[in-house]
């Protein structure tokens, strides 16, 4: 037997998540459970390295499309003129722009074209041996509500190289950490397996019978973000030429 365990994102926007979880006790207990996938949040920013610089620029917005399957439709989070690297974040469709997770190892085959709902086909294709690579995600800890009887609950970010404790929390209460510290940085470390920034949790003292829902809010840090559109006026366009593309009105 093991303990009864539910967990459910609430709300997700492009700077924060609230997310949920509840423990009912057999007496077994857990240790270390994984309650926030954040390979599963949305508007990460992915670095995809190309060949060489387009020859039209990329505008800030647009939807690419590259021709393999695997990132397949992002938009354009920031480029800056003549570069040979885009920021883009991983949506549904070349028509509907829903930010979708995108994980590691996504790997992106060699000379792949992209196509811009507004630059057009890039003269550069995806660079034939450098994979997509997201940027490690950060988060700072808002606030944390909870509601426990008998146990209590240690909560922690995860790393591959350090875990860090965010808390351990008993009875009934919330903080709000922006109050007291501005929020609680992220300060653990390594991402193998891409597990930096998962949130997984222990109970302690637990018997049988004993309950706890906790509910947290996460701010989102600079490895999740919308498009830079300020940047357009730089690229030929603009400053908010595909703004409203990007809200899904086509």
């Amino acid at each position: 037997m093991a303990d009864a365990v539910t967990s459910e994102i609430i709300r997700e926007t492009s700077d924060s998540v609230l997310f949920t979880f509840t423990n009912i006790s057999d007496g077994t207990g857990r240790s270390d459970l994984q309650v926030l996938d954040a390979s599963d949040l949305t508007y990460k920013i992915v670095t995809v390295t190309l060949d060489g610089a387009p020859d039209t620029n990329f505008c800030i917005g647009e939807t690419l499309t590259f021709s393999g399957t695997n990132l397949k439709y992002a938009v354009v989070q920031d480029y800056t003129r003549g570069a040979s690297t885009v920021n883009v974040y991983r949506v549904s469709s070349g028509t509907d722009n829903t930010p979708i997770a995108m994980t590691n190892g996504a790997v992106m085959a060699a000379d792949e074209t992209i196509s811009g709902s507004v630059s057009g086909t890039s003269s550069a294709a995806v660079h034939g041996s450098t994979d997509a690579a997201l940027v490690d995600p950060t988060f700072t800890v808002r606030q944390v509500a909870w509601s426990c009887s008998g146990m209590s609950i240690k909560l922690e970010l995860d790393g591959s190289d350090s875990e860090q404790m965010i808390g351990v929390y008993g009875g009934g209460g919330r903080l709000d950490y922006r109050h007291m510290m501005g929020g609680i940085p992220m300060s653990a470390s390594g991402n193998a397996s891409d597990v930096l920034g998962d949130v997984q949790y222990s109970t302690v003292g637990h018997t049988s019978g004993d309950t706890a829902s906790v509910w947290v809010e996460l701010a989102k840090g600079d490895s999740f973000n919308t498009p830079n559109f300020e940047g357009n006026g730089n690229l030929g366009y603009a400053h908010n030429r595909a703004a409203a593309q990007t809200r899904g009105y086509q």
